[in-house]
């Protein structure tokens, strides 16, 4: 990327600026402040791709690529969305791609679902901590049909507003609303009680993780 002139954005402290002021000063060559970016959106992105795909490792491969993607396509950036909402279109487009390339047929689980979720949170290990807890929820919403899996995640998990999740998916906010119900529905209200607070911790990527994917995107883009 050519250099940008001075300016006010050349003065911001990166882990201080705003998205948009990170953004100018990458275009102006300030790769270390694509790393700030990458680490501030990677919890919300990893969450929203992993929703889709339902699989750890796949998700990690859609991350990474959806930052080398928004790096070279970074001067397209036209500011008329705020820039975490470019980027998710970016990782939601490449999650629709990977799955459809993968051409993979996902069953409805509806009745096994429940099962499930009902064994895990009756299991001796589960009662032990309310880490059990999360990870049950979380193994439960993977296995939802993924037009519930979606919405769930994006509106209960990523605490997206309705209007925004239904631009992202294409859907009217009466479908968003719907969907949201039915994945309530066929978790049951009573998991996500005893579960309580600690839906903050599903889909965690942080440490190691987070370290991985910004260290792998910079040397793809060999910054």
């Amino acid at each position: 990327m050519k250099s940008a002139p001075a300016s006010n954005a050349s003065l911001v402290r990166p882990e201080l600026g705003t998205d948009e002021q990170l953004v100018d000063l990458v275009l102006g060559g300030d790769v270390d402040s694509f790393a700030v970016l990458m680490r501030r959106h990677n919890q919300r992105l990893y969450r929203v791709v992993r929703g889709f795909v339902g699989d750890a490792s796949t998700a990690e491969d859609i991350l990474q690529q959806t930052y080398v993607l928004a790096y070279r396509g970074l001067a397209q950036f036209e500011r008329r969305a705020k820039f975490s909402t470019w980027l998710t279109r970016i990782a939601v487009r490449e999650a629709l791609r990977t799955r459809r390339r993968a051409a993979r047929v996902e069953e409805v689980h509806e009745r096994a679902n429940l099962v499930r979720v009902i064994e895990l949170t009756r299991s001796p290990e589960d009662h032990a901590a309310i880490k059990e807890w999360t990870r049950a929820l979380e193994r439960a919403i993977d296995e939802l049909p993924e037009e519930y899996r979606t919405v769930l995640v994006l509106r209960r998990v990523e605490q997206m507003d309705t209007d925004e999740t239904a631009a992202l998916l294409g859907l009217s906010p009466e479908n968003v609303r719907v969907r949201l119900h039915r994945a309530r529905a066929l978790l049951k209200e009573v998991l996500f009680q005893r579960v309580g607070d600690s839906l903050d911790e599903v889909y965690e990527f942080g440490g190691k993780r987070c370290d991985g994917i910004v260290a792998r995107v910079l040397a793809e883009l060999s910054l």
